[in-house]
């Protein structure tokens, strides 16, 4: 069955539509916590709707739309 989006998780897909960014800018740009933005970001994830990647010797996590 197909989990149906949350509101951040839609916030957090158009956002990514205008290019990778990372989970505390988008935090800041919706009103949302880093929590609830990481925990989006883990489900859109596993739905196979966003990939991360590692930067600067693995010091940032950048998220963009696959």
């Amino acid at each position: 069955m197909k989990q149906a989006l949350t509101t951040t998780e839609k916030l957090i897909l158009r956002d990514l539509s205008a290019g990778q960014s990372m989970i505390d800018p988008i935090a800041m740009r919706y009103g949302l916590t880093a929590k609830q933005v990481r925990e989006s970001m883990a489900r859109l994830e596993k739905m196979l709707k966003v990939a991360s990647k590692p930067i600067n010797n693995g010091k940032f996590t950048v998220y963009e739309l696959r």
